[in-house]
């Protein structure tokens, strides 16, 4: 699982990165959000209302906590 943050979280930096929002795309009541990180880019999804509340936009430098005992790695 791939938390976003607009504000950088407490604690160790241990499986959290900065990144930039690049593409913010709305699917039913959730909306995916693809964050570069360096040469890299994540995908997570958000709940519409979680996404509307923190004010993400393209552009916007954002904060992923990466939980990896959740995460799946998807062939481009």
């Amino acid at each position: 699982m791939i938390y976003i943050s607009d504000t950088k979280p407490p604690g160790p930096a241990l499986n959290r990165y900065k990144g930039i929002i690049t593409e913010i795309l709305p699917v039913n009541s959730t909306v995916r959000v693809r964050v570069a990180i360096g040469s890299n880019n994540m995908l997570t999804e958000l709940q519409k209302s979680t996404f509307d509340e923190m004010n993400l936009g393209v552009g916007k430098e954002v904060y992923v906590i990466v939980k990896l005992r959740r995460l799946r790695y998807v062939e481009p």
